[in-house]
């Protein structure tokens, strides 16, 4: 048991000083490109300010979910519950994912189904994260073609309830029949 606790301590340090130690560089970096955005840039500059800003805060948001090992232990992780623009975050996904696609040659595109709607209240950063993910694994194993990311809202089965469907279609090379039913 003394060597749990002191296993259990030790980890809390350690993921103590990892978490200052990636955050405070990380923080720097959003400082600055958010000053940078502040500044007579061209279009183009705007843009890639704009990806370098939503990809910090993803992985601002992804450190913080790492290093909380306390919430992922206990079982007490928490999901925000704000009001978001779908259309937004999509496109957040496609800003940290279209210099990869284009430096690729994989034509990279998004669709969001005219029904959706404009709102929604729910963890807009974890959607990202997942999404994010499943977009960035299909750019990783398409090596010519496309990747098409499709967004669409159903009925969640109650009132003021909806279920986002994201689904990734692309030309790679796709998984094994014993992979796909893991």
């Amino acid at each position: 048991r003394r060597e749990a606790i002191k296993k259990s301590e030790a980890k809390s340090a350690f993921v103590a000083n990892v978490s200052h130690e990636i955050r405070t560089p990380l923080n720097g970096v959003l400082g600055m490109a958010q000053l940078l955005s502040e500044t007579s840039l061209t279009t183009q500059q705007n843009g890639m300010v704009g990806t370098i800003l939503t990809s910090g805060k993803v992985l601002q948001h992804t450190i913080n979910d790492i290093l909380d090992l306390s919430k992922i232990d206990s079982n007490a992780v928490v999901f925000a519950e704000r009001v978001f623009s779908l259309q937004e975050i999509v496109q957040d996904v496609f800003v940290i994912n279209e210099p990869t696609a284009r430096s690729c040659g994989i034509d990279f595109s998004f669709q969001v189904l005219s029904e959706s709607p404009t709102k929604l209240v729910g963890d807009s950063m974890r959607i990202v994260q997942v999404v994010n993910n499943l977009v960035s694994n299909a750019l990783k194993f398409t090596d010519v073609g496309f990747v098409n990311l499709r967004v669409s809202v159903r009925d969640g089965g109650s009132p003021n309830t909806r279920q986002l469907m994201f689904s990734i279609e692309d030309s790679g090379c796709g998984l094994s029949e014993h992979d796909a039913m893991l």
